[in-house]
């Protein structure tokens, strides 16, 4: 049976994203943490998950690098993001610490589930209006005042077989 921690500071979305992933996918079973810390210590005892759903900006998340170094410590766990933020700077950011997925909160219930599902089974998710290939070898993001580009060889080669795919 899949294993599920949603940690989310605003329990009326952790609440509501539980009920649709247990309504959508029977055998999962879910837990739930408020912040960082209270889902590192469900990892420290030893609670046994498949994937850990943060949210981005939740208290105890201070950079990337807090991020990938949950990640690096429990490196069986696929780790996810879930965020109000559609900022590609916040995807990349994620993408570049080794996170398995990033989920904007703006996307419809079921192709949360659907991109959950997809990181559970051993994908990488990625929103497909958050990626963009430049033909030139890198991911290219923009917005009014910022031009960032991140060469491919940052990615895992995971994530460099994915965005290929997500650019079709």
């Amino acid at each position: 049976m899949p294993r599920i921690l949603i940690a989310d500071d605003l329990g009326l979305y952790r609440k509501g994203l539980r009920a649709s992933l247990e309504a959508a996918l029977p055998d999962l079973e879910v837990s739930e943490a408020h912040c960082l810390d209270q889902a590192l210590m469900f990892l420290e005892v030893g609670d046994r998950f498949d994937v850990v759903l943060l949210d981005l900006y939740m208290p105890g998340v201070v950079s990337f690098d807090s991020l990938r170094a949950a990640r690096d410590c429990y490196a069986n766990i696929r780790f996810m993001v879930i965020s109000a933020s559609d900022s590609r700077r916040d995807l990349i950011g994620c993408l570049s610490a080794g996170l398995h997925g990033f989920v904007s909160k703006f996307q419809t219930d079921l192709e949360i589930v659907d991109a959950i599902q997809q990181v559970l089974n051993g994908a990488i998710y990625v929103p497909p209006w958050l990626a963009r290939i430049d033909p030139l070898g890198g991911v290219r993001l923009e917005s009014d005042d910022l031009t960032i580009e991140t060469p491919l060889e940052k990615l895992t080669p995971r994530q460099r077989d994915v965005l290929p795919l997500l650019a079709k």
